[in-house]
């Protein structure tokens, strides 16, 4: 006898009852993943609400631990009991499409879950949007990113222009230089009457004496008196 489908309730029920099915299916439930639970035996799981397309809702069925004799078995009582329904056999299971009409009551109850979903996204925005306030007036840092790794070193820049030539004695100006200036003049503490002597290897200051002559007159006869620079001091 074909069954009615009002909810996933209902669908559960219908096979609950029959004898073949309750004794192949030890559990059953209905949740909102269509994951039946791990048992020892077969389970199945019903999804809590269907895909509704207009004027028609889908109503989704897993079952698992399934022999294959049970999957043959499975499948003729579902479909004698949804005759509206399109079965995928698997290894050790099955899957199970069955479809209804959209009433009032089913409506209501999908859109009444998606309400309830979009609240709860909406709720979850809302603490999202509270937590990151309360990161930032704790003033708490982020953490520190890893370090990239170092890049290639770079190519060797064009080289320079050249300078302007230095100077190599001939564009020297007198009074841009001083005596020791010269490579081979040595003068450490130059005083008045120094001159520079030769000394085989550099030009050194040397103290050169002075000779003045006086011839004297009278008395017949001359003289001559030599006197060193040096007794003019004072």
């Amino acid at each position: 006898m074909a069954v009615r489908i009002a909810s996933a309730e209902s669908i559960r029920r219908a096979i609950l009852a029959d004898a073949l099915l309750s004794s192949i299916i030890d559990q059953i439930e209905i949740n909102r993943t269509a994951l039946p639970p791990i048992g020892l035996g077969a389970s199945a799981a019903i999804l809590e609400l269907p895909e509704i397309d207009e004027f028609e809702a889908v109503w989704f069925l897993r079952i698992i631990g399934l022999t294959l004799e049970e999957i043959g078995q499975v499948s003729d009582a579902l479909h004698s009991l949804f005759p509206s329904l399109e079965v995928s056999p698997g290894v050790s299971g099955l899957e199970a499409r069955l479809y209804s009409l959209v009433t009032e009551q089913v409506r209501n109850a999908v859109t009444a879950a998606e309400e309830a979903e979009l609240e709860r996204q909406r709720i979850q925005s809302i603490e999202r949007a509270v937590n990151y306030a309360t990161s930032l007036r704790d003033g708490r840092d982020g953490l520190q990113g890893e370090r990239g790794e170092r890049g290639p070193t770079g190519s060797q820049g064009e080289r320079g222009p050249m300078g302007p030539p230095g100077r190599n004695g001939r564009d020297l100006v007198a009074t841009d230089a001083v005596l020791n200036d010269l490579k081979d003049v040595f003068v450490p503490d130059p005083v008045v009457g120094h001159v520079l002597m030769w000394d085989g290897t550099t030009w050194v200051s040397r103290y050169l004496p002075q000779v003045y002559k006086y011839a004297g007159g009278g008395g017949g006869g001359s003289s001559i008196t030599t006197l060193d620079a040096g007794d003019f001091d004072g």
